[in-house]
């Protein structure tokens, strides 16, 4: 029976692991990769979402941790039969498969089954590791719905001005209508609640981004939201479990960029620069001024650091006629909108100052770590990082520029 069992052991790690080395190049056909995100991942999506959707805590999380558990305690594992092995070599003088074998018959024993038997066991482990990072985000991620074979072209500088413009005019509006005490200050819904306006915004551009309809899970708090504080992270998604996480200490206003930017990775956008031209579309396209106000304002700023470029290098060529339709035309954030995003920032540190972090004597290297992180990241995903995003956006303005908003002499 045993004999038998180690058979059938062998033929599955052996059928996934020639499974798994068929479709890891398949990614790199982009119109299997997209074919294969928009109508298999959003069954994955949905079924093992809503199952671990029961769990009220963040499965992914945990498993992270336990992960790391079993891996150190299996090199210990490792490290120990392994001299074991030795020291019974040096003993008989033979190899040590023998020595095991004299041991076992000196003593009238069986031979230990622990070592083969938990190793077996950790391969398994990894070979599921494996097949949920291909499935679940390996194939996923090389589809190109947003950035296939797109290259980066200059934008004029009129479309720059008609995205900086349009940013701010929406911003301000959203400040304006924003919901306030008497105080003046903003009145912030549930995080419940403000996910549920993510959800609507995210399914309302789904005509255009199909991946964005049915089923969202409820997302999770991290457990560790201050380590994933110093560490300049606002959420995350596990695609192992198909969870999102969010750090508890982001304000108010940030939750509604960070959920949709999370939202579109659980839907299978797990590019970077693509999620967050998803968030941006849905932050336009939602009705809720907070929405707006916190959607936009990265966008925002992304799109100011470009015309501020584009002025400096256009300002030594620029006649009268072009420097009084900039001053004209020009639309400046309003310091209630300024306000209001300070207010925020205020509000959540000091959330995160009345609670206890046991674990702040490791805040610096946490914030090292970090830093070290981030940049790896940009490397490896280059062309799809989060600055790209900027590329996006105003391809997206480009295309719905009015000719009644280019600078004079180029209608």
């Amino acid at each position: 029976m045993e004999k038998r069992s180690r058979h059938w052991y062998w033929k599955i790690i052996a059928a996934a692991g020639i499974i798994m080395l068929v479709f890891v190049p398949l990614a790199y056909i982009s119109s299997f990769a997209t074919w294969y995100a928009d109508h298999v991942y959003p069954l994955i999506q949905a079924v093992l979402g809503r199952a671990t959707g029961w769990f009220p805590f963040a499965l992914g999380e945990v498993l992270m941790y336990v992960c790391a558990v079993y891996v150190a305690v299996t090199v210990v594992i490792v490290i120990v039969f392994g001299i074991l092995a030795l020291v019974r070599r040096a003993k008989k003088g033979k190899p040590a498969d023998q020595a095991e074998d004299a041991d076992s018959a000196e003593s009238g024993k069986p031979r230990s089954r622990f070592f083969p038997r938990y190793m077996k066991v950790f391969l398994a482990c990894v070979v599921i590791g494996l097949w949920l990072y291909v499935f679940n985000w390996w194939i996923p991620y090389h589809d190109y719905v947003l950035s296939e074979e797109k290259h980066k072209k200059e934008f004029s500088f009129d479309v720059v001005f008609y995205a900086h413009n349009e940013l701010a005019r929406m911003i301000n509006e959203a400040s304006a209508a924003a919901p306030r005490d008497a105080s003046g200050r903003i009145i912030y819904p549930s995080r419940e609640e403000a996910w549920d306006t993510v959800v609507r915004a995210m399914r309302s551009i789904s005509g255009e981004y199909g991946r964005l309809k049915g089923y969202y899970p409820q997302p999770k708090v991290a457990m560790c939201s201050d380590v994933l504080d110093w560490m300049n992270i606002g959420g995350y998604t596990y695609p192992y479990t198909v969870e999102l996480t969010y750090n508890k200490y982001v304000d108010n206003l940030y939750f509604y960029d960070l959920l949709a930017h999370e939202a579109s990775h659980h839907k299978g956008y797990y590019k970077e620069n693509e999620a967050m031209y998803l968030s941006f579309r849905a932050s336009l396209a939602s009705d809720d001024p907070l929405m707006n106000l916190g959607g936009l304002w990265d966008p925002y700023w992304r799109v100011y650091e470009a015309l501020a470029e584009l002025s400096e290098i256009t300002e030594i060529e620029a006649t009268d006629e072009i420097r009084r339709w900039f001053a004209s035309n020009y639309v400046e954030i309003s310091d209630q909108a300024y306000a209001d995003i300070k207010g925020a920032v205020l509000e959540a540190k000091e959330a995160y100052e009345q609670d206890e972090h046991p674990l702040e004597e490791y805040h610096e290297v946490a914030e090292q770590a970090a830093d070290v992180g981030w940049e790896t990241q940009a490397e490896l995903i280059e062309e799809y990082s989060y600055d790209d995003v900027l590329q996006l956006i105003l391809e997206y303005y480009e295309s719905i520029m009015p000719d009644s908003a280019r600078m004079p002499g180029q209608k």
